[in-house]
């Protein structure tokens, strides 16, 4: 679905003017803290995620004021609207913020499904947002914990290394009974760090088995939300056929009640 600028004019044509406001003029800074689009350094977490939201399924926003729906309403053109800024509109215009077309007929109809579509997948979407936050702290935990593992490992090899230098020097200078004494020192120290370096092996492999279930744990969060996103398209295709059936109502009702109306507009 197209939506069209309703801030937008057509040359100087007056009557073209979509803006909600015309005779006002128009303060660019407060454009630009109006704006959802734009990009604010101090917006809260609630904003950021309703624009998130909205780059991500525009049709959640309201056509007028580019927000995300809270309180969305059918109007008698067939578009959803918020109920607050279609009010205002109707206020000063008498015709359709999409189409242009004039509108008598300005009676809401509370739209419960799109709301019901908006409120579940927000609610997901935070809870998998927050469940994604938690599963890449852990993934950092983890990559310093091995990060910390590798040093140690390390710093023990060349201690080792070093023993072993030691070891050979000493056994070249010394042919006494403190040779041999040295020599099961040396020994006993070597086995040693064999007994740390075999200990720092088994926390690795600890945590990268850890490491592997947050991965898999990643893959069961997106299978969520493609089930999540199936789902949305499911309920835009029923919403889609609720409005048609309510504007093919609305066309209805407007017929039975004004058939006079209706006869001029066939002449």
């Amino acid at each position: 679905m197209d939506v069209i600028n309703i801030n937008s004019s057509d040359d100087e044509d007056d009557d073209d003017d979509l803006s909600l406001f015309p005779d006002e003029e128009e303060d660019p800074a407060d454009d630009e803290a109006e704006d959802p689009r734009a990009v604010v350094a101090d917006i809260s977490p609630e904003a950021k995620a309703e624009a998130a939201i909205l780059a991500r399924i525009p049709s959640f926003g309201c056509p007028i004021s580019h927000g995300l729906f809270k309180d969305p309403v059918l109007c008698s053109d067939g578009f959803t609207y918020e109920r607050p800024d279609i009010n205002r509109w109707f206020k000063i215009k008498g015709e359709s913020p999409m189409t242009r077309a004039p509108i008598s007929n300005t009676h809401q109809y509370p739209n419960y499904a799109l709301r019901n579509v908006i409120t579940e997948f927000t609610r997901d979407n935070e809870e998998i947002q927050n469940k994604l936050k938690e599963s890449e702290e852990a993934q950092k935990q983890l990559e310093l914990k091995i990060k910390l593992t590798k040093v140690m490992l390390d710093a023990a090899m060349k201690i080792i290394e070093k023993w072993d230098s030691e070891k050979a020097i000493m056994a070249e200078k010394i042919q006494t009974d403190a040779d041999t004494k040295w020599k099961l020192v040396v020994e006993e120290n070597q086995k040693k760090g064999e007994m740390k370096i075999a200990a720092l092996n088994n926390e690795l492999v600890a945590e990268k088995s850890e490491g592997h279930k947050i991965r898999m744990e990643n893959k069961k969060l997106n299978s969520k939300l493609k089930k999540n996103e199936e789902k949305l398209k499911e309920a835009q295709a029923k919403r889609k056929s609720m409005v048609d059936k309510m504007k093919e109502m609305v066309e209805n009702e407007m017929a039975t009640t004004n058939p006079k109306s209706n006869k001029k507009a066939k002449r």
